[in-house]
């Protein structure tokens, strides 16, 4: 008998990653920030109920012959997540940039099967807010990051 209560137990507390996303992380959500010395910055995070993504990264008057609403650049990100309770880890299929500071400034697509995407980022949905907890290496090493965007 205490072993079937035990095997009950274990199947209630293990789960195992799925591919559909909860209903209340499903949608877009964004930030904007101001960039120095000039410009701003939109970075939007998009997720469909099949665990789809796609973080778009829009860059606004970045170079001094933009004028402050010229859109100067932007990378959009796709790739499929997975869902643990409160894990996230994403992992990157296609990549596309465009970028006005070349003579030719695309867009330009490749597949990056494989790469990761807020691995293992655990997140935290407050009202119409998603916290996103995750590491980035800015160069000198892994570093925790905080990521709070508003539901669009």
């Amino acid at each position: 008998r205490i072993w079937s209560v035990v095997a009950v137990a274990l199947l209630v507390g293990c789960s195992s990653p799925v591919s559909t996303l909860p209903e209340d992380l499903a949608g877009s959500w964004a930030e904007s920030e101001p960039l120095a010395p000039r410009g701003s910055m939109i970075r939007t995070l998009t997720f469909d109920a099949d665990a789809h993504f796609v973080w778009r990264v829009d860059l606004y008057g970045l170079y001094p012959e933009d004028d402050g609403g010229d859109l100067s650049s932007w990378s959009e990100t796709r790739g499929r997540c997975e869902v643990e309770l409160n894990r996230l880890s994403c992992q990157q299929t296609e990549l596309t940039t465009y970028d006005t500071f070349y003579d030719d400034p695309g867009p330009f697509t490749e597949e990056v099967e494989g790469a990761l995407f807020l691995h293992e980022a655990t997140f935290e949905i407050r009202a119409d807010e998603l916290v996103l907890r995750y590491l980035s290496d800015p160069g000198d090493g892994p570093v925790e990051t905080i990521m709070r965007l508003e539901r669009i």
